[in-house]
């Protein structure tokens, strides 16, 4: 797992490939301001997780 919040979850299925699913505690996804917090946390793991790809 990269990442995972209340609202959301990443994981990498692949090398270089990542899933993110929206998984909101109540009925309905929705892109408030924690699902939006927490999806710019998931992409700076992302971006990091490639840049020390890339310098291996």
């Amino acid at each position: 797992m990269i990442y995972q919040s209340e609202t959301l979850q990443v994981k990498e299925v692949r090398s270089g490939i990542a899933e993110l699913c929206f998984s909101s505690p109540q009925s309905v996804n929705k892109l408030d301001l924690a699902t939006l917090e927490s999806l710019d946390k998931a992409s700076m793991r992302l971006l990091h997780g490639a840049i020390l790809r890339d310098l291996s």
